[in-house]
């Protein structure tokens, strides 16, 4: 009888490096799975490393996975590759080579790390923050924390990790320590190093449409220069240097303490240690590959010893990817001095926007086929209040700050604080379209903005996106990542135009950090809005949920509102999935109109006071914002010559200093008295600076819009 025929191109051998002479090959299996994750074959490894697999399972893989011959099932696997590495060596009937720090681990290699690699958008408010929390010279006012606009982070799925060793050695910091003028010397290295900050940041580089139109004012330079490496001082290697962004606090905050607070300073902060320790040089000790979920388990030989009494070993990583051709680091722990004292549970984060991420599509909280809105910008939509949908296209009538960012239950509890943001600039949205949607008829969705009335109901010309948007996704070859565009609209299908076309994680692996349109909130009224997405199907006709009322047929799906951080979500019974946004796109008002001296007020250009040390200086200003809600604070402070000295003349918090103070018709309000005396101290006489900043809250969901600030200054002497 004939033998059966092979299925040409289905087998392959692999090839355990540096496997000594002698030494027993490891027992392994291979599994091939799919997308999903789940098993769809299983092969044994012969003892001299062949594998056969058949053709249909080869074309139909997603990944391939060494397993030891014996794990049970989910068991960690020693290697984790693409298919497309694996049909390369077919082609080319090579061998497929397992490096010894991935099959050293089925058979008892000493020494591993694992951790995770992550990529972050580093968003200009983000980098406004950091700056402002580090700064030596604050204002001469308090600013309200920041609403919590976390930087979106997505997995590294793909590239090479670099192990670096080193051995420190860490005598304990005593109190009177010797070594703190030698501390003190290198962070000041570390000021004087930093390049200068290229401000204000521009947004992350665009994929597709551009969500994140630059700051009003002269234009920005590169973020990140590819060629140059130029980054803020802070960001070193691809990753936030936590030594170089507290530097100049640190050196500050080091020559003014003593004793004890010093002692707990210097001991309380890692990032410092490797400036006061002695550490060895760094040596490279093994690489290894990113797995597809992000993680990494790298494993080498070497020798267990016990380091002398106050040493320890550190590891520092470096993570590179080859895009499209070219090599790239995206996190260099060497550069940015990060050292890690665990070998597990080290997460790595890149902030260079060249890195290449996975878009993570995950909605834990439900199942089936669903569409909810997911983030604007950075903010997840829980925290947008939004108004029960009770029409196709419309809400409930609005309570007062329906509509807002981070509601506050009442007007007074939202005064000097974040809550009941205004919406402004433009707004980046991304929503969630679950996988089994596709099963359901769903492939298109359309994305429009009217302005709502009084009772909820839209009134007005509805205005769709309809701004090209292409998505970024990757493939992965044999030789690196290949990262390609799709242009997903807008397009007409069926009659029905303004359509784009949903990126299922099925159809790509589709780049991280990518929105599904967005709305110019400056291209309508400063009021309420309505936020509406329809979904279609493949001949471009509307369906809606099951049972729902509105136009078009029924299809088994569900609308959702995500309106609690932790819990079900909302069930949306329409055709539609609409939300209520206000925003207001108005800058705030700032004018010193008079200078006082002993209450008599003077609006000349050049004011010369004279008085006694009693006398009494203040201003008439007017600080505010056509919707009261929408003002943060305002502040007035001098400034005295070419000195440090200043002083605060802003009225008592929280009223007026949270409130609009001389809107029109309302005259200009006064501040606060200050003696002559107090503001000249050790002078005779001095020129001072009289400043007014009015906050504002409006925002974009990534950030607080702060070019809608509003200042004023005013220049005058006083003499005694």
């Amino acid at each position: 009888m004939a033998g059966k025929r092979k299925q040409p191109g289905a087998e392959f051998a692999l090839r355990f490096v540096d496997l000594e002479s002698g030494e027993e090959a490891p027992r392994v299996a291979v599994e091939v799975l799919d997308r999903g994750g789940e098993t769809i074959h299983r092969a044994d490894v012969s003892p001299t490393g062949d594998v056969s697999l058949p053709a249909n399972v080869v074309d139909k893989a997603h990944k391939v996975a060494v397993v030891a011959a014996e794990a049970d099932e989910g068991a960690e696997p020693a290697m984790v590759l693409r298919a497309a590495e694996v049909r390369d060596v077919i082609s080319r009937g090579a061998a497929l080579e397992v490096p010894r720090d991935r099959w050293g681990s089925l058979i008892g290699i000493s020494q591993c790390v694992d951790g995770s690699v992550s990529h972050c958008f580093l968003f200009p408010y983000l980098v406004d923050d950091l700056l402002l929390r580090t700064a030596t010279n604050r204002l001469a006012f308090p600013r309200p924390s920041r609403p919590p606009f976390r930087p979106r982070c997505e997995p590294i799925c793909d590239g090479e990790v670099i192990v670096y060793r080193r051995t420190c050695c860490c005598t304990p910091w005593v109190l009177e320590d010797p070594r703190l003028d030698d501390l003190i010397d290198r962070l000041r290295e570390v000021v004087f190093e930093r390049p200068v900050i290229k401000w204000p940041p521009p947004p992350p580089p665009p994929d597709g449409w551009k969500l994140f139109p630059p700051r009003p004012g002269p234009a920005p330079e590169t973020f990140a220069n590819e060629s140059e490496g130029e980054d803020f001082h802070f960001v070193r290697g691809g990753t936030i240097s936590e030594a170089a962004l507290y530097a100049e606090h640190d050196v500050a905050r080091l020559e003014s303490l003593k004793g004890r607070s010093l002692f707990e300073y210097v001991s309380g902060r890692d990032y410092l240690r490797p400036f006061w320790c002695s550490c060895g040089a760094a040596q490279q000790v093994a690489t290894g590959r990113i797995r597809p979920d992000g993680t990494f388990h790298i494993c080498w030989r070497g020798s267990i010893f016990r380091s002398r009494l106050n040493c320890h070993d550190e590891y520092a990583f470096v993570v590179r990817q080859n895009v499209n051709g070219a090599t790239i680091t995206i996190y260099d722990g060497l550069a940015a001095n990060r050292w890690f004292d665990e070998s597990t549970g080290i997460e790595l984060v890149s902030y260079d926007w060249r890195a290449v991420g996975c878009r993570g599509n995950p909605f834990p909280t439900e199942t089936g086929a669903f569409v909810i809105l997911s983030d604007i910008g950075s903010a997840e939509s829980w925290r947008l209040k939004t108004p029960d949908q009770d029409t196709w296209d419309g809400v409930l009538a609005p309570a007062y700050n329906d509509g807002l960012l981070d509601p506050a239950a009442t007007a007074a509890a939202a005064k000097g604080n974040y809550r009941n943001s205004n919406w402004g600039g433009g707004l980046a949205l991304r929503y969630h379209f679950s996988e089994p949607l596709r099963g359901e008829g769903g492939r298109y969705y359309r994305i429009s903005a009217v302005r709502a009335d009084a009772v909820g109901n839209p009134t007005g010309v509805r205005s769709y996106f309809a701004s090209p948007l292409s998505w970024l996704y990757f493939e992965i070859t044999a030789t690196g990542i290949e990262v390609q565009s799709e242009a997903l609209g807008p397009l007409t299908v069926g009659g029905e135009s303004n359509l784009y076309r949903i990126p299922y994680h099925a159809d790509h692996d589709w780049k991280d950090g990518q929105y599904h349109g967005g709305i110019d909130t400056t291209a309508f009224a400063n009021d309420r809005h309505l936020i509406m997405i329809e979904v279609f199907d493949d001949a471009g006709n509307r369906i809606r949920p099951n049972g729902s009322s509105g136009p078009g047929a029924d299809a088994n799906f569900r609308f959702r509102r995500w309106y609690q951080q932790i819990g079900p979500t909302a069930n949306v019974p329409f055709a539609a999935l609409t939300h209520m946004f206000w925003w207001d796109n108005r800058p705030a008002v700032a004018k010193i109109e008079a200078l006082r001296n002993n209450g008599v007020p003077s609006g000349d250009e050049c004011q010369f006071m004279s008085g006694s040390g009693s006398s009494l200086f203040s201003a008439d200003y007017r600080a505010y914002h056509q919707n009261e809600m929408f003002v943060l604070q305002h502040n007035l402070w001098w400034k005295r010559g070419l000195g440090v000295a200043t002083g605060d003349l802003s009225p008592a918090a929280p009223s007026p200093r949270y409130d609009n103070v001389g809107k029109p018709p309302s005259g200009p309000g006064t501040t606060p008295a200050a003696t002559f005396a107090s503001m000249l101290g050790p002078n005779a006489r001095c020129s001072f600076a009289l400043n007014l900043h009015v906050d504002v809250k409006t925002t974009n969901g990534s950030g607080v819009l702060d070019y809608l600030d509003a200042n004023d200054q005013a220049a005058f002497a006083l003499e005694t």
